[in-house]
């Protein structure tokens, strides 16, 4: 491994920093001299590192190697106090990372469910030849699909936060 990642290594480690953080910080900084290094076709020096090389990383790190957002963003985030350590010592005489943004996390919001399952859940309630059952199960849908409530909140309900003249729901428990 290249001297200067050791010393910003031990430097991390003065600093009390976890070893975890370390052993991280080590993977993340070792794997990216290594990309470098085939890259380049030499030895890994912290002063040859330019922004074009941490952007052609990221890219190469996300769409050939298929590495999570979150992974690429960690690795990100050990280059960037490499190279602010490297800056602050006299190593580099900018920060290649300065400019680089991180990569753009997927959407994790909730899905909702297809038109087709929709109709399908209603089909199956629909056929329940218990009326009482099927006017429930079919209320408990319309406040699903229709209104939006989590499952959660629908099954915690009681007549009280039923306001059928006024069309209202009231949730007391839920987001």
């Amino acid at each position: 491994m290249d001297k200067a990642i050791n010393e910003y290594l031990d430097y991390l480690q003065s600093q009390g920093k976890s070893a975890a953080t370390l052993r991280a910080t080590r993977s993340d900084l070792s794997g990216f001299q290594q990309w470098w290094e085939q890259k380049t076709n030499r030895a890994f020096q912290i002063s040859h590192l330019v922004s074009r090389d941490i952007r052609r990383w990221q890219r190469e790190r996300q769409q050939i190697d298929g590495a999570k957002p979150s992974t690429i963003n960690r690795g990100l985030s050990s280059l960037r106090g490499f190279c602010r350590w490297a800056v602050a010592n006299g190593r580099h005489t900018n920060d290649p990372t300065e400019n680089i943004g991180e990569v753009t996390k997927p959407d994790l919001s909730p899905q909702g469910i297809s038109n087709a399952a929709i109709d399908a859940l209603l089909r199956i309630t629909a056929s329940e030849p218990d009326a009482i059952q099927r006017h429930r199960d079919q209320a408990a849908l319309a406040l699903l699909v229709y209104a939006g409530l989590r499952i959660q909140e629908t099954c915690h309900l009681q007549l009280r936060d039923l306001d059928l003249a006024g069309g209202m729901v009231t949730i007391r428990r839920g987001k």
